[in-house]
């Protein structure tokens, strides 16, 4: 099934995918500038045009960045030990995640509004990503991802301790039919980390990236359509849960046809059909992409709170301060610090080998 004209080995970096990564992300932005804001709880106290409100509704790319969070980071375990999983994540996650909570903490605290605002406890306590864990309130709304994130990365740590990445395929197969059993029966404990909505958008991009390494496999197209099938059950779930929380009207189907077009886009990497968008200038894109999604959510909502100026205007001018904001915390945070954070945390941590080739390499 598979010849070596067929087999085309990954690329140490896909602009594609940061492309796609910061399409996700600025989706995200926007359905919290323009709908979220003002339908739960009024965080924003502005209502733009009926067309971008509508616009602002569907344009959520949560599962879009899931998947390429499943390809990449599949991706970057292949060659890496547990260990140096460990710290290339970490170096990666942490110093941007500091920097962009406490300035949101910062600027909450001279709004002195109780919407933005948690405990210096709470805000401490975000510092170690692990307040989801135990139900601590999160600094600013959009960070329950991180908590997905860290789920999907716990458990792919778990498969490289047990020395089992070679078995991923049939690991994804079990967990996809694990998250479509789910569906007719709750298993709540076990869910927590198995995350049984959010599974077939990392197993469909896992897949595309075993796809790609390996070449044309039908038992892998079979899994990416399988995932694409189970994926859409809870798209409609979604839809069918936003309708009843934000009391307004959802159509299934507009989510059904966007998250395609997600799934779509992926079958494009699969075929290596992407050549076109080998764009080096798509790596800052996808660079800023972390920052950017920590930094806009709140803030935001306090800008469209506190500055009376054309809300129209205000959304220009926020969007491209954020754009910069997040380039400024890549360039001088992640960039100078996040490999001697790295190789900090490679002296500290037990098991550290000498042999260079095993070092962890930040890509």
């Amino acid at each position: 099934m598979t010849s070596p004209v067929e087999v085309s080995r990954p690329r140490e970096r896909f602009y594609e995918l940061d492309l796609f990564r910061f399409i996700a992300a600025l989706f995200i932005v926007l359905h919290h500038y323009l709908f979220r804001g003002q339908a739960e709880g009024g965080y924003s106290p502005v209502t733009f045009a009926p067309w971008l409100t509508t616009l602002g509704q569907y344009t959520t790319g949560f599962n879009f960045f899931f998947m390429t969070t499943g390809f990449l980071l599949l991706m970057n375990a292949g060659n890496k030990t547990p260990r140096q999983f460990v710290v290339s994540r970490t170096q990666r996650l942490y110093p941007a995640f500091w920097v962009c909570c406490t300035l949101t903490y910062l600027l909450s605290l001279l709004t002195q509004n109780p919407r933005f605002m948690v405990s210096p406890s709470d805000y401490l306590a975000n510092l170690t990503m692990l307040n989801g864990f135990v139900g601590i309130p999160y600094v600013d709304g959009a960070y329950w991802t991180i908590l997905i994130s860290l789920k999907f990365n716990l458990l792919l740590l778990l498969v490289m301790s047990l020395g089992q990445v070679k078995h991923v395929y049939w690991l994804s197969c079990a967990w996809l039919a694990y998250s479509a059993l789910v569906s007719f029966i709750e298993i709540p404990y076990v869910d927590f980390f198995l995350l049984s909505s959010y599974a077939p958008f990392f197993i469909a991009g896992m897949t595309v990236y075993l796809i790609r390494r390996d070449g044309q496999k039908w038992q892998y197209w079979l899994l990416f359509a399988a995932s694409y099938l189970v994926a859409l059950y809870y798209v409609v779930q979604d839809a069918l849960a936003k309708e009843a929380y934000y009391q307004v009207p959802y159509s299934p189907t507009i989510f059904m046809l966007i998250n395609t077009v997600y799934f779509l886009m992926f079958v494009l990497i699969a075929l290596n059909k992407t050549k076109w968008l080998q764009v080096p200038f798509f790596a800052t894109l996808g660079l800023i992409t972390y920052p950017l999604f920590l930094l806009h959510q709140n803030i935001g909502f306090m800008a469209f709170t506190y500055i009376p100026v054309n809300k129209y205007l205000l959304l220009v001018v926020l969007l491209i301060v954020m754009f910069t904001l997040s380039y400024g915390v890549y360039r001088f945070v992640e960039k100078p610090f996040a490999k001697p954070f790295g190789a900090w945390l490679n002296s500290v941590l037990p098991g550290r080998s000498n042999n260079p080739k095993t070092q962890p390499v930040r890509k």
